[in-house]
């Protein structure tokens, strides 16, 4: 939890610190945006590559080097000197995050027994939203004080802490009879379909002819990706795992539901700075009801997880996502702070009771040789929903057209519980040591 925190930590935190390393390096504030776009970029094609190294190397060797390397960027960003290297840096810091994350999962699905796993994944998505929600603060109140070099420090002692717990916490990575081999082909094309995915949801909002050709480069680059990885012994994508309706299902949900959470974190403050004149710090206020409700979800959808099976909390979840949704449709020609932020705090209870129950579901769908590979190409859904998200809403903050944007994302709350129906509805049974007959041959 304290390795996974990193990541959403430095995906907010230095949002506080582009103006003040814009300064320092001499580029515009549009300029310094790349320390966040290419960080999340990255962190989106990065993670398939790093769930994969796990399951060849062993989830805890990727683990423990994911947050070495994630320690040895931040220090080196501390001290960087020039705006290029630092932009290099983080997306170092990505590969470094992308390559903990998935690993992180797979552990935790090793660690827990069926019928304790969703709480634990359950409090593992809290851990992460705290993080998120503490990293504007904690950026503000470093690079005002300190100065913006300190938000890469910050990590070192978080690092080092969640470094040495796992060396003692974690067991060693079984050895396996046979090590599979790398496939290197298949993993720069996974890469490269990846990398189009991102770049048309980037592209899609300006209507360019790059938008196009990226798109047609997906779906073809895609196709013959798909079709070579069927073919060999050892693949790098796993295109199995998409016949697992389960897992489908729970990839498609959680892209939606990320993209109804990041269009609103984006778009609500534009639009009650506009309608309602508030402050960035008042609309931050607002913003946060969808932060805590959705902390306050997380352990409960985990526990109902556990209780009542995946599909029924990622039902619940959906629904009140879509009852958000319809209550912000309604009042966005008229908002006020407190239908806004009630508006807010549903979509986010809906999110975070749904979160566990997606998480839990990607990494038990997969055989365990796969786990890695399952939580990386999950984790780049969730992803791909939040820079979907972000084309949705750049669009509508230029048109000023709030209301065709929120009844968008509506349409995509309704369309998760079509999705959601594919997850399992029987609670996990969980077989005890005594109940096993063994029978001697």
């Amino acid at each position: 939890m304290l390795a996974g925190a990193l990541v959403p930590l430095n995906s907010t935190m230095i949002a506080l610190a582009l103006s003040p390393i814009a300064h320092s390096f001499h580029v515009s504030v549009g300029g310094a945006t790349w320390l966040v776009s290419a960080y999340l970029v990255a962190m989106a094609v990065v993670q398939p590559l790093g769930g994969r190294l796990g399951d060849l190397i062993g989830h805890r060797r990727a683990f423990l080097a994911g947050v070495a390397g994630f320690a040895l960027f931040s220090a080196a960003a501390a001290v960087a000197q020039d705006f290029p290297f630092l932009v290099a840096l983080r997306v170092a810091q990505a590969l470094a995050g992308g390559t903990m994350g998935p690993n992180a999962a797979a552990l935790l699905r090793t660690a827990t027994d069926s019928e304790n796993r969703g709480r634990a994944f359950g409090w593992f998505g809290t851990g992460m939203g705290l993080a998120a929600a503490v990293g504007p603060p904690l950026g503000g109140l470093l690079v005002g004080t300190v100065g913006w070099r300190t938000i890469f420090v910050v990590n070192l002692p978080l690092a080092a802490i969640a470094f040495f717990v796992a060396l003692w916490a974690i067991e060693r990575d079984a050895p396996r009879e046979r090590r599979p081999r790398f496939d290197t082909p298949g993993a720069a094309g996974t890469t490269l379909v990846l990398a189009c995915f991102v770049a048309m949801l980037f592209l899609i909002p300006r209507a360019t002819s790059a938008a196009v050709a990226s798109g047609m480069a997906f779906v073809i680059i895609g196709f013959l990706l798909v079709r070579r990885e069927r073919s060999v012994n050892d693949p790098f994508l796993e295109v199995g795992l998409f016949r697992r309706r389960a897992y489908a299902a729970a990839t498609a949900t959680i892209f939606l539901h990320n993209l109804c959470m990041y269009s609103l974190l984006l778009l609500v403050p534009v639009l009650v700075e506009r309608r309602l004149n508030l402050s960035a710090s008042g609309a931050g206020a607002v913003v946060a009801a969808l932060s805590v409700a959705m902390m306050a979800g997380s352990p409960a959808g985990g526990t109902m997880s556990d209780r009542r099976g995946r599909r029924f909390p990622v039902v619940i979840g959906s629904i009140a996502i879509a009852a958000g949704m319809a209550a912000l449709v309604a009042i966005v020609g008229a908002p006020s702070t407190a239908s806004v932020a009630a508006g807010l705090a549903v979509v986010g209870l809906g999110v975070g009771i749904a979160g566990a129950s997606l998480q839990t579901t990607a990494v038990e769908a997969a055989p365990h040789r796969l786990a890695g590979a399952a939580a990386g190409l999950f984790m780049t859904a969730r992803y791909a929903g939040g820079i979907a998200a972000a084309g949705l809403t750049a669009g509508a903050a230029h048109s000023g057209a709030f209301r065709s944007a929120v009844i968008t994302l509506l349409g995509a709350a309704l369309f998760s519980l079509l999705t959601a129906s594919g997850l399992a509805g029987s609670a996990p049974q969980h077989v005890k040591a005594e109940d096993i007959e063994v029978v001697q041959l």
